[in-house]
């Protein structure tokens, strides 16, 4: 051991900087890893407005290096933060899409269900209406008794439950 780095705790991603271990490249290659090749280079800009740049410099010394031709394509790939950002950004709207289409559908089966629903009350209710007229009663009484039964009935069960309410909370 030659040194210890400061405590640098948890990046933005969740993962813990502090479980790091700092060895010589080629050490890593030939001992560890056993391959004869880099597989990644971490480099940093000195401000955000340098990343043009110092990408631009990247690849002057990595196709200097690798003897590349100028008519030759890259081979390697230098990828900025920005680009990781745009890639996040289009995975996250992706998945915002997919899941307004989940939910649309889902809207759509609850009100299809909802209007087989009523349609169901309609349906049986319209029974209950024929049976009236031919006994004689008229639709617009039969209408006007089935809705006022249904308030009168509705206030005693909301009276009801407000006194209960009101006499459990005192108790």
């Amino acid at each position: 051991v030659i040194g210890v780095l400061k405590s640098k705790g948890y990046n933005s991603m969740g993962m813990d900087q502090d479980d790091i271990v700092l060895a010589p490249y080629s050490t890593v290659m030939k001992r560890l890893l056993a391959v004869q090749y880099l597989e990644g280079i971490f480099a940093s800009a000195l401000t955000e407005d340098m990343t043009e740049n110092a990408i631009d410099e990247i690849t002057t010394i990595l196709r200097r290096t690798h003897k590349l031709l100028p008519t030759d394509e890259d081979d390697f790939t230098i990828r900025s933060q920005q680009e990781l950002s745009n890639m996040l950004n289009t995975t996250t709207d992706m998945l915002t899409i997919l899941l307004a289409c989940i939910a649309g559908i889902s809207l759509i089966v609850g009100g299809i269900g909802i209007m087989n629903i009523m349609y169901v009350s309609v349906t049986e209710r319209t029974r209950e209406i024929g049976l009236r007229m031919s006994v004689g009663q008229g639709a617009w009484i039969s209408s006007h008794n089935s809705s006022s039964s249904r308030s009168s009935s509705a206030s005693r069960e909301a009276s009801l439950g407000s006194c209960s309410g009101a006499g459990r909370a005192s108790q």
